[in-house]
Parts: C-alpha cells; structure tokens; sequence
C-alpha cells in the first residue's frame, strides 16, 4: 500500500488566483470602468471648485459667502473622490503583481462575495472590521484665553 503525498505550498507562497483568471478579468475590467467613471467625476468636481474659488475671491460680495461655502464643498467631495480613485489604482496594482483578493492583514483569502461587492477591497471580513477602527482617541483639542499672552507651558485655549 502507497501513501499519497500531496504537495503543500512552501511557507508565504500566496494562491491569488480566486474564482480564476476570468474573475479576474471580469474585476480588472470592472476596476477600469469605475476608474474611468470616477476619474471623470474628480475632473468635474475640481472645475466646478476651481469656478466657485474664483467667485469667492471675486465675486460680487453678495455671493462671496455662499461661493465660499460651495467651494468647500466641493473641496470635501473631491477629496472622497480622489481617495476612492487611489483605492481603485491599487487594486488595478494588486492584479498587476498577482495579489489582488489577499488580505493586506492576515494575507488570506478575500470572499468573492466581499470582491463582487467591492472590487477595490483590501481586507478580508474578518480584517475589514479592525482596519478601519482608529488607534487611538483623538487628542482633545486645545483652549483659548481671552487674556493676554501664555505663559510657557500653559495651555493656549481654555473653553
């Protein structure tokens, strides 16, 4: 009687290839598509800025305000879109070097449920959670005195 070994991979070796190579085409063209579609939306958003910030700096002074108001807006939303863009870039990377649908965390497997949900994720389920917890509280921010200069060492705000 024979015994059957099967080959193990060595130590680190990582098996990306989930659901196999047509998967993987199918999300590398999805990536593509949203990148496009995203890449688009960031140009807008920068022009439709670039407009309101020039309102606000000369604008009629009526408006200033409300320009102002508008190009902090768009600032903000143009920021979340360029953060979903580099997510999707380095998705599109992680195909190229063979490691898209491993955890960054524990390197394991990503579901593909998790992948048809969300091409771009970077962690497993288990992982999702703890990543995206902070790692620690936020300083309290500082007060102010209404009274002359501080001292060295004394706090420059007090509410």
């Amino acid at each position: 009687m024979s015994s059957t070994t099967i080959a193990q991979p060595p130590p680190g070796a990582v098996r990306v290839q989930q659901g196999g190579p047509l998967a993987t085409i199918r999300r590398r063209t999805e990536l593509e598509a949203s990148w496009r579609a995203r890449l688009e939306r960031v140009t807008d958003l920068s022009l439709a800025y670039h407009d309101a910030a020039q309102q606000a700096r000369h604008g009629a002074a009526a408006g200033r305000s409300q320009a102002a108001r508008r190009a902090r807006q768009l600032a903000r939303r143009t920021v979340i879109e360029r953060q979903a863009l580099a997510e999707i870039e380095a998705a599109l990377d992680r195909i190229s070097n063979g490691q898209y649908g491993r955890c960054e965390q524990c390197r394991g497997p990503i579901s593909a449920a998790l992948l048809a949900r969300r091409p771009q994720a970077r962690y497993c389920t288990a992982c999702g959670g703890l990543a995206t917890q902070p790692v620690a509280a936020p300083a309290p921010a500082p007060t102010r005195t209404a009274t002359g200069p501080t001292e060295i060492g004394q706090p420059l705000y007090h509410g």
